[in-house]
């Protein structure tokens, strides 16, 4: 079966009369199937030798095969040279895929087939990148519900494990409110569908690292930020006072954070814990120094 013309190929039905060409076991993957027909299809119109055009409207059962045949297709030069003489086209392997089953599979199926969701999310990122130079509806609704929740777990809950509980009850919360589907815009369905998704998956990060035990370090160096942190906002987060602040702060390390503990823990964890005392000490006095400026 020769599948090239001047203009179009043809692929012929194959469905019901029992072709081998798409019989289990048979000659999938092989010359005069749909997958070089793919490829010619692609060379063609890389190389302008044609507008070609294809319909098929039997069943392949090896859809693999033949997107295999179709990248070996390109990559062969003693095949593609009839159509680019001059210029090697196995760049085209990665459009083997595509092309393929906007002939064989429109309208899904096998390899071709996925999730509704993923394809629509899929479009709207295709569409969203031609029409303009802003992010896509979905990836700007994954970022924003991400960016909520762990705004929320930080500034509101201090990032204490002990409030997983209040996390996941605000996460409902705010998928509900913030985020609600079935309107009549497309575009903000699926930007909610996708920030409910970042809302998730954020939560579940967050959750995932307070299930690991933190470290005598770490649990430390959370101490020494928050001690003078409490202190600062007891006198009224006022920048009057900056020049107290490294007084206090050797204050807190002396009385707090004392070294010389017969248990390694202890040390490690009053070690780190002075250290965030000077960093946040360090923090705000910038922070006050800057909004004088």
């Amino acid at each position: 079966m020769n599948l090239i013309t001047s203009s179009s190929i043809v692929l012929l039905l194959l469905a019901a009369s029992g072709s081998a060409a798409t019989e289990s076991g048979g000659k999938c993957g092989r010359p005069g199937g749909v997958g070089e027909a793919t490829a010619i299809i692609l060379l063609q119109k890389a190389c302008g030798g044609g507008n070609s055009a294809a319909r098929y409207t039997g069943v392949v059962e090896c859809q693999s095969q033949e997107i295999s045949y179709c990248q070996s297709y390109v990559s062969d030069r003693s095949k593609t040279k009839k159509y680019c003489a001059r210029k090697d086209m196995s760049s085209l392997k990665s459009q083997c895929k595509e092309q393929f089953c906007k002939i064989a599979a429109p309208h899904g199926g096998g390899i071709c087939g996925a999730d509704q969701k993923d394809k629509e999310i899929k479009f709207l990122r295709s569409v969203s990148a031609s029409e303009t130079t802003r992010r896509s509806p979905a990836d700007a609704g994954f970022e924003d519900g991400k960016q909520n929740i762990r705004k929320y777990w930080r500034k509101r809950l201090k990032s204490r494990c002990s409030d997983i509980g209040r996390l996941k009850k605000r996460a409902n919360k705010m998928k509900k409110k913030d985020y609600p589907l079935g309107s009549d815009n497309w575009k903000t369905n699926v930007r909610n569908t996708s920030a409910r998704t970042g809302v998730d998956q954020e939560v579940k990060k967050i959750e995932d690292s307070c299930s690991t035990p933190e470290s005598p370090a770490d649990a430390g160096f959370r101490a020494g930020k928050k001690a003078v942190d409490d202190y600062w906002r007891r006198n009224g987060s006022d920048c009057g006072n900056k020049f107290a602040l490294h007084y206090r702060g050797e204050e807190i390390k002396k009385n707090k954070f004392p070294l010389g503990s017969d248990n390694w823990k202890t040390n490690v964890f009053n070690t780190s814990a002075r250290t965030g005392v000077d960093q946040e000490v360090d923090r705000l006095w910038n922070r006050c120094n800057k909004a004088e400026a």
